[in-house]
């Protein structure tokens, strides 16, 4: 016999088409269909939702497609995970607001280069209270001599 799966929350997080690049959506659903410690990403089902709420369909039908490419651990809630998503019309085109689709192309296309990323730090070093080297009674001139750490 089969035993059965104590339910859980599946938290499907997507892009919202509104502004594509700030807004974060997401929606709960229960599952059933495996348990927790085993649940891989072909676990969690398409799903969809009404895209007239978020701006990312117009007109008749104003379906959108989601769909998971990614499970993890739930940050903040007990028996849960959260599956990051991508979202699609209908008919199985990437939603407008779909980035992460043609970065996937892209990275697939190069998959046998190699990556370099650069991170720019920003910071100030502090003395009495303003920052270091800044004109007493005053403002510096424009950026030149500050910019980059020159």
């Amino acid at each position: 016999t089969t035993m059965p799966v104590t339910p859980w929350v599946a938290e499907y997080v997507w892009v919202s088409g509104k502004n594509t690049y700030h807004d974060l959506r997401s929606k709960y659903k229960t599952m059933t269909n495996v348990a927790i410690e085993n649940a891989t990403l072909e676990d969690f089902p398409v799903w969809n939702f009404d895209g007239s709420s978020t701006n990312q369909h117009r007109g008749n039908n104003t379906e959108i497609i989601i769909k998971p490419v990614a499970v993890y651990p739930h940050p903040f809630l007990a028996n849960a995970k959260v599956a990051l998503s991508e979202c699609f019309y209908p008919d199985g085109t990437p939603e407008k607001g779909n980035t992460r689709h043609k970065a996937a192309e892209i990275f697939a296309k190069y998959k046998n280069d190699v990556p370099m990323f650069g991170l720019e730090q920003e910071y100030f070093i502090y003395k009495n209270g303003k920052p270091y080297m800044w004109p007493e009674g005053g403002f510096p001139s424009g950026q030149g001599d500050y910019y980059c750490g020159n």
